[in-house]
Formats: structure tokens, sequence, C-alpha cells
């Protein structure tokens, strides 16, 4: 099998140990690319508990540039290694939506895509107006925007209930911040963030 980020021929020895294994889906030189960027982070924000995995920067920001604008879809299985242990039990998942812009643009929900792998049910309940890139945006510009997220029609039922919000990359904030401001009108118990990486460059 070849490794799924650098496409390099991954050489496993077999034996007794790992011969029910499944094979690992990237090599062992961009395994310890990614270790070295591992964080771990946890912190609150507005009142949340967010739980940041990666630094976005290096081969974390190259594998999420190849996947979102580049419509390398299989990333989603590295992303989905990575997560999977992360994912206590909350009573309702609720992926950040992308616009219908950009999915169409995209061809698939980033986040949304991931869970799929993973085959974690989640609450898509959310929609989304924006059209404008985030990494086209500036702090202020981010900020300044206002809520492009809206509840679905229809009846959701996530009161008094464990909310955990999924996103991809946290920089200012502010997607989570608007994410949480829809939410909380449906009175959750609790809602944490888990985000595969964060930024600190803006």
């Amino acid at each position: 099998m070849n490794c799924l980020h650098c496409h390099e021929l991954i050489i496993e020895n077999i034996h007794l140990v790992n011969i029910f294994q499944k094979q690992p889906l990237i090599c062992h030189r961009c395994l310890d690319e990614y270790e070295a960027l591992r964080v771990n982070e946890k912190f609150n924000f507005n009142g949340m508990n967010v739980h940041a995995l990666f630094n976005y920067e290096g081969i974390v920001k190259r594998m999420l540039r190849r996947y979102k604008f580049q419509g390398d879809a299989v990333q989603s299985k590295v992303i989905a290694m990575f997560i999977k242990s992360h994912l206590r039990l909350y009573e309702i998942v609720v992926p950040v939506p992308i616009s219908d812009v950009r999915l169409k643009e995209r061809g698939f929900n980033q986040v949304t895509k991931i869970l799929d792998e993973l085959n974690v049910k989640y609450t898509d309940c959310l929609t989304s107006s924006r059209v404008k890139r985030q990494s086209e945006m500036s702090k202020i510009d981010r900020e300044n925007e206002k809520n492009p997220f809206s509840l679905k029609d229809g009846n959701i039922c996530i009161k008094n209930k464990s909310i955990l919000i999924i996103d991809d990359i946290f920089t200012t904030g502010e997607t989570v911040r608007q994410v949480a401001e829809i939410l909380r009108h449906e009175q959750p118990k609790s809602m944490d963030v888990l985000t595969f990486s964060i930024s600190r460059k803006l």
C-alpha cells in the first residue's frame, strides 16, 4: 500500500503481532511529521472547552489544503485516523456546515466526510450562507461578519443535550463562536469543540 500523503510505498514487516492488523494509511516518515506538530491543546473559549489536536503548519497545513482546495478527498481517512480516539460520548455531534456554493465547488463537506469515514452519527442541523473563504478574511473582517449560520427548517431537539461541535481549523474562533450563538438559542446543556488543527498566524 502507498502512503496516502506522500504516496511512497509503505513496507511493513509482517509478524505475529501485526498480521491481523489493518495496514497503516501513512508511512512512518509522514507520521513522524504529524507527531512533531501534535499539541493536544485544551482551552476555554466563549464558555466552551476547545480541544485542538495539531498545529496548522507543515504537513498538517499541506494536507488540509490538498483536502479542501484540491479535492483530495482521500485525506479524510488520514484525519479520521487521528481524531477517532478523541470523540467522547456526546449526545449530539454537530459539524460546522459549508455553504451550497462551497459544497458545489468542493464536492463534499470536509467535516461530515471525516465523520462518515468514522461512522459517527451526527446532526446536520445548520446551514451556511458564507461565500468568501475564511482564509481570505482578516481577523477584523471575521469579527465584523454577520453570522452566516442558521438552523435548518424542521424540528431539532438539542435542549438539555451535550453538544460537540467539530471543525477542521481553529483560527480566531469566530466560526465556532457563531455556530454556538445559533445553537444556544436551543438551550443545550453544554457545548464543546473538537478541531483537528489550530492556527496562530492571524
